[in-house]
């Protein structure tokens, strides 16, 4: 099936407080609030890692992108999440990932 038909996300309050575990398909269509984590990643001469989006992704499909990312499983801890991503999308490894803020979109963030 189509990545995402099967997972679970954690939908959230404001400030991150759990309030149901839906269907991704379900969450997106109706624009739920839930979490995603972003990675910013950089070589050893500090050169920032861009790529453009597939044209088939269902947010900003196409566009150029400097974050590695992706949503935050129902039971994944953030850390684990922003890991996942960084080995799935470039097959990078152990390398330690440093938090740098908080975003709080809101509920109509798309």
């Amino acid at each position: 099936g189509e990545k995402g038909s099967s997972e679970m996300l954690t939908v959230i309050e404001m400030k991150g407080t759990p309030i149901a575990v839906l269907p991704r398909r379900y969450v997106e269509e109706h624009n739920l609030l839930h979490a995603a984590i972003g990675v910013l990643v950089h070589n050893s001469q500090g050169k920032i890692y861009v790529h453009q989006r597939s044209p088939d992704k269902s947010m900003h499909g196409g566009y150029f992108d400097m974050f590695v990312g992706g949503l935050v499983l129902a039971g994944e801890a953030v850390p684990d999440a922003a890991r996942n991503e960084v080995k799935e999308e470039l097959g990078i490894e152990g390398k330690q990932l440093d938090p740098l803020f908080e975003v709080w979109l809101g509920q109509r963030n798309r």
